[in-house]
């Protein structure tokens, strides 16, 4: 089947936005962290996970694809504010040292060794979330079908909260690839091990960006995005943390025209979005331009 260039379009913009939330994240940290500091960035970073949470919350009763939207944004703020700066903090009180991956080469930031310690706890979440039987998770649907753990078809009639699973969704993606990034590094020491990882890894992630470009309904082709977007920024970031070339989004304030562009194509993007998939699908080849 053939899909519509404009279909392709607003795939290509679902999968951008997640692509681009991770640097500028990254860019919200170091404003909280290097800029504020002290108690004083903790007290910032609540706020910034609070206010997330309220997008949540708000996008409980809207439409799926607006719910959609409010629950990616909500669930990458809770991230940065509550889950980074909760392991920060402890890493702080504790003097945690940095992880230190390979002689001489160590994760920016003491939070590392924190986020390292919590896989088991994220695997007994996911464990959970597969026995639930409304999920409707691809990843979820696809492990209870090969463990035969699945409880079942979910039960007709009862809808889903969109903006709530949307952000439950985002924050497990982002801690589980963060979790397996972590022991990659730590069991492979960068050696030939890594690349061969990294190899494959691309490999799957050029085969969901194909996924996801096949994707036609607004809302899920936007959900599929965030995981798709955040798995592809590795691509950049690993080859960046080894010194391939500079990360200025890490340094907003020193690179200002950077910080504030990347804000401006995250924000465009999701505001085209809200404007071409306010019907069921895509407009097809057919529809004149809007």
């Amino acid at each position: 089947m053939t899909h519509a260039p404009n279909t392709r379009l607003f795939a290509a913009v679902a999968l951008a936005a997640p692509f681009l939330a991770t640097p500028i994240g990254m860019g919200v940290y170091a404003l909280i962290h290097f800029s504020i500091g002290g108690a004083a960035q903790y007290v910032v970073a609540f706020g910034w996970g609070l206010l997330g949470f309220a997008l949540v919350a708000s996008g409980l009763k809207r439409e799926e694809l607006l719910a959609s939207m409010l629950g990616f944004i909500g669930g990458w703020m809770m991230w940065g504010g509550w889950f980074e700066f909760t392991f920060q903090g402890f890493a702080s009180v504790l003097n945690i040292p940095d992880l230190v991956i390979a002689p001489g080469l160590a994760l920016p930031g003491s939070n590392g060794l924190q986020l390292a310690s919590t896989p088991f706890l994220l695997a007994m979440l996911l464990l959970y979330g597969m026995l639930n039987r409304q999920s409707r998770c691809n990843f979820m649907r696809f492990m209870m079908r090969q463990t035969h753990l699945s409880p079942g078809v979910p039960v007709q009639g009862v809808a889903r909260s969109v903006s709530r699973t949307t952000a439950m969704e985002t924050i497990f993606i982002i801690w589980a690839l963060n979790s397996f990034w972590l022991s990659v590094f730590w069991a492979t020491a960068m050696g030939t091990a890594f690349y061969v990882i990294l190899a494959l890894y691309a490999i799957w992630v050029i085969f969901l960006i194909s996924r996801q470009l096949r994707n036609t309904r607004p809302a899920a082709t936007l959900r599929y995005g965030v995981a798709v977007g955040i798995f592809a920024w590795i691509l950049v970031e690993l080859p960046a943390q080894s010194g391939l070339f500079a990360e200025p989004w890490r340094r907003p304030l020193e690179h200002p025209v950077v910080a504030i562009g990347l804000l401006a194509v995250f924000a465009a993007a999701l505001a085209w979005m809200l404007r071409r998939g306010g019907s069921r699908r895509v407009h097809d080849a057919t529809a004149p331009a809007a």
